[in-house]
C-alpha cells in the first residue's frame, strides 16, 4: 500500500524528531529548571493559540483544494505568502493589545519574552501554510527532510551551543528560538517555490472559496487545540510556572505518543480529499492499525515512564510521572479521534467536526477549574483524558453512521490486516536486499 510507505517515511521523520525533542526538552529542563521550562512552555502555547486563532482554516484549505484542483497550486502558494505575512502581523498586534489590557494573562512571565515570541508569528504562519502545501502535493519526503533539518539546527544552536556550551539562560533561548523560527520558515518558502510557479498576485475569488471550506476547519482546529493546550494555561494560572514546568514534562511525553496517529492522520487527509471512499474502507484499515500500535505504545511507556523520566529529567521532575499515567487513556482516545477527524476533513467537514470538540472543550474547562485547585496537576491530566474520550466517542458515532460500519470494523485488528502488514514489510526488506 502506498499509504503504508508514506506513513513509514513520515513516521521515521517523526521518530527522529522525537529523539531530538527529548534531548532538547532534557537540556532545557536541566539547565533552566522547572520555572524556566514552565516559561518556555507557556510561550509555546501562546504562539500556538495565536496561530490557531489567526489561520482561518487556510492551512487545511490548502491541502483540500490542492487535492481537488492541482492546477491551483501556484495561486494557492501566492495567496499563502500574502496571507501568512499579513495575518501573522495582525494576530501579533492583537495578542499584544490583549496583553496590555489584561497583563495577568501570562502570569509572572516577563513581557519582553512575549514581545520576542510575537515577532516570530508571521514566520510561524508562513511555515504552517507552506507545510500544508507540501502535504497537499503529497511531497512527504521533502516535508520530513525540512522538519528534520529544522529540528537538528534548533537542537545544536538553541540547546547545545546556547545552554550547554555558552551557559546562557532563558532570555537568550527565547531570542534564539525566534531567530530559528525565521530561518526555518525561509527554508520552507524557498523549497515550495521550487515546486510552484511564482506569482505576485492575490486571487480574492479563490481566497473566498477557500475561506468557505477553511472556516469550518478553523473552528474545529481551534477547538481541538484549546482542548489539548488550555490545561497548560490553567495550570500556570492556578499553580504557577514551577508546576507548569513539571506538568509540561508529562504533556511532552504524551505528545510524543501522539506523533503516531498525528502522522497517520496527516497523510490520510490529502488521500481522502483526492479520492471517493464512501464506505470509509481506507480509514477503517488505518484506524485498526493505529489502535494496535497505540495500545502497544501506551502500555510500554506506562511501564517504563518512572525510570525513564527520572533518568532523563532528574528527581526534581518526579511529580510529572503520575500526571503522565493519567494522560495515557486520553492520548489513546485522542489518537483514534484524530484519524476519524482527518477522514471527515477530506469529506468536506460535516458539522460534527466542531460539535464534538465544542462539547469536549466545555467539559475540559469545567473539570480543570474544579480539579486543578484540589488535586493540582493530576486534575489537569484527568480532565484531559475525560474530554479526549468524549470527543472520540462523538466522532466515532458519527463516522459509523456515515459509513454504515461497526465498531469492530474500526477498532478490532483483523487477520487480513496482519497479513497485509507482514507482506508489506517483507516486500520492503526484499527490495532493500535487491538494491
Amino acid at each position: 500500500m502506498r499509504l503504508i510507505k508514506d506513513v513509514s517515511i513520515t513516521l521515521i521523520g517523526k521518530i527522529i524528531l522525537l529523539f531530538i525533542g527529548i534531548i532538547s526538552s532534557i537540556i532545557v529542563a536541566r539547565y533552566l529548571g522547572p520555572s524556566g521550562k514552565g516559561i518556555f512552555a507557556v510561550l509555546g502555547v501562546i504562539s500556538g493559540i495565536a496561530l490557531q486563532f489567526g489561520n482561518l482554516g487556510i492551512p487545511a484549505a490548502n491541502i483540500y483544494f490542492i487535492g481537488k484542483e492541482k492546477n491551483l497550486l501556484s495561486q494557492i502558494t501566492a495567496n499563502s505568502f500574502f496571507f501568512g505575512i499579513g495575518g501573522g502581523i495582525v494576530v501579533a498586534i492583537v495578542v499584544y493589545l490583549l496583553f496590555i489590557l489584561c497583563p495577568d494573562i501570562i502570569g509572572k512571565i516577563n513581557p519582553f519574552f512575549l514581545i520576542v515570541t510575537l515577532m516570530s508569528l508571521p514566520f510561524v504562519f508562513m511555515t504552517l501554510l507552506y507545510t500544508n502545501i507540501l502535504l497537499g502535493c503529497q511531497r512527504f519526503f521533502g516535508y520530513n527532510l525540512i522538519n528534520i533539518f529544522g529540528g537538528v539546527f534548533s537542537l545544536v544552536v538553541n540547546n547545545i551551543i546556547l545552554l550547554v556550551i555558552l551557559k546562557k539562560g532563558i532570555v537568550e533561548l527565547v531570542i534564539m528560538s525566534t531567530i530559528t523560527t525565521i530561518i526555518f520558515s525561509l527554508v520552507y518558502i524557498i523549497y515550495v517555490y521550487r515546486l510552484a510557479k511564482f506569482k505576485t498576485s492575490f486571487d480574492l475569488t479563490l481566497f473566498h472559496r477557500m475561506i468557505k471550506y477553511g472556516i469550518k476547519s478553523y473552528i474545529a482546529s481551534l477547538l481541538g487545540y484549546l482542548i489539548i493546550r488550555s490545561d497548560i494555561f490553567l495550570v500556570n494560572y492556578f499553580l504557577g510556572v514551577g508546576s507548569t514546568g513539571i506538568y509540561s514534562v508529562a504533556v511532552g511525553f504524551a505528545d510524543l505518543l501522539y506523533m503516531l496517529p498525528a502522522s497517520v492522520g496527516m497523510i490520510l487527509f490529502p488521500k481522502i480529499s483526492g479520492t471517493q471512499d464512501d464506505k470509509g474502507i481506507l480509514t477503517q484499515i488505518v484506524c485498526r492499525y493505529t489502535v494496535l500500535m497505540m495500545i502497544i505504545l501506551c502500555l510500554t511507556t506506562g511501564i517504563i515512564s518512572k525510570p525513564l523520566i527520572l533518568l532523563l529529567y532528574g528527581s526534581q521532575f518526579h511529580s510529572s510521572i503520575v500526571p503522565f499515567l493519567w494522560l495515557l487513556p486520553g492520548i489513546f482516545s485522542l489518537g483514534i479521534g484524530t484519524i476519524l477527524m482527518q477522514d471527515l476533513a477530506g469529506r468536506g467537514l460535516p458539522p460534527i467536526v466542531y460539535i464534538a470538540p465544542s462539547i469536549a472543550l466545555f467539559v475540559n474547562l469545567i473539570l480543570n477549574i474544579v480539579l486543578i485547585p484540589v488535586i493540582h496537576i493530576n486534575g489537569a491530566s484527568i480532565s484531559s483524558s475525560i474530554s479526549y474520550t468524549i470527543m472520540m466517542g462523538l466522532t466515532m458515532r458519527y463516522f459509523l453512521g456515515l459509513t454504515n460500519s461497526s465498531l469492530s470494523d474500526v477498532l478490532v485488528i483483523k487477520r487480513k490486516d496482519l497479513s497485509i502488514l507482514k507482506d508489506t514489510i517483507t516486500k520492503g526488506l526484499l527490495s532493500k536486499e535487491v538494491r
